[in-house]
């Protein structure tokens, strides 16, 4: 029979036979498992005031006893198996807003390295699959409005009579197969690819920043995993868009796209990886000067792969 000064923390049967005192300190003697600090992994054990003498992390008992309270309902590392596609989705959608992310998980939930870098490894395939349907709707809005592709492919047509919508409608099949064109950007995908793996072993080689907050590669491996998805998504719609506008402008204008236009989706791509990694690293790790670090990484780690190119390309022509 539980006394009147105890209630129990949940629904679970191990941790119902684990109650808390009335003052909500766990009672420790009706406790026979260890309970580990979900940043440092400090046992926490005989311990009675909810913070971590280690690392600092402050908690309240019933979340740091019942590790199921803090399990996130949207999260594909906590729900692959029994509902990967809807997980995956869901987890893509709200990623893109990483503010909001980063507020609904939380640091005692528990990490499963595999499925993250499943999602690390996949997530380029998101950038083709943006990069044709946004195109491919730009296409459908050409179509609906009256474009013509045999317009603007032919040659005794006079520019001033191609729209732009001709142009879209054109571009689909034979000027700028969106298929086709994801060619030209390889060297964008893969330098993203490289910066964010890149970026996760710079982080993790910040030992002194991140002993003193207690973080571990395996919370920097969720930042970079969760980060990934929304990062390659909105690199396909950019491409998809500057692919759009040069076309409209070349062909309908005559206006030839500037050698220097070709670095924007470059510095689009350092921009979004350093927000969104310092969205991760305020809100989910706790860690001040999130932005500096942030910022820091990304820029480090692009004027390496910018100087490794230049050689690559400086031996390929000798």
């Amino acid at each position: 029979m539980m006394s009147t000064n105890e209630t129990s923390i949940g629904s679970n049967a191990e941790y119902e036979a684990a109650p808390l005192s009335a003052d909500g300190s766990p009672n420790w003697s009706r406790i026979e498992f260890d309970v580990l600090c979900c940043r440092c992994e400090y046992n926490l054990r005989m311990l009675r005031q909810p913070r971590c003498p280690e690392c600092g992390l402050e908690f309240d008992w019933p979340t740091m006893l019942n590790r199921a309270l803090c399990t996130s309902d949207f999260l594909i590392e906590h729900h692959w198996r029994k509902q990967p596609i809807k997980s995956f989705l869901k987890t893509i959608w709200i990623s893109m807003r990483p503010s909001r992310f980063w507020s609904q998980v939380s640091m005692h939930e528990e990490i499963h390295p595999g499925p993250l870098l499943a999602m690390l490894i996949l997530s380029p395939l998101l950038y083709v699959a943006a990069h044709v349907c946004s195109f491919g709707l730009a296409f459908l809005l050409a179509i609906a409005m009256g474009g013509d592709a045999s317009v603007a492919s032919s040659r005794y047509v006079v520019r001033e009579s191609v729209t732009a919508w001709d142009t879209l409608a054109w571009a689909w099949g034979d000027y700028i197969n969106p298929i086709i064109h994801l060619r030209a950007h390889w060297g964008e995908l893969i330098s993203e690819y490289i910066l964010l793996w890149l970026c996760l072993a710079f982080l993790c080689s910040l030992r002194q920043t991140m002993l003193r907050r207690r973080i571990r590669c395996a919370h920097l491996l969720r930042i970079i995993a969760y980060s990934s998805p929304a990062i390659f998504t909105y690199l396909g719609i950019i491409a998809s868009i500057t692919l759009v506008t040069t076309s409209i402008i070349g062909t309908v204008y005559g206006i030839r796209q500037p050698d220097w236009a070709a670095a924007i989706p470059l510095l689009i791509a350092v921009g979004l990886t350093a927000n969104h990694l310092s969205a991760g690293l305020k809100i989910y790790a706790n860690i001040q000067r999130s932005a500096t670090i942030a910022w820091t990484a990304v820029l480090t780690v692009s004027l390496l792969l910018t100087t490794a190119w230049i050689i690559l390309a400086t031996l390929a022509m000798s």
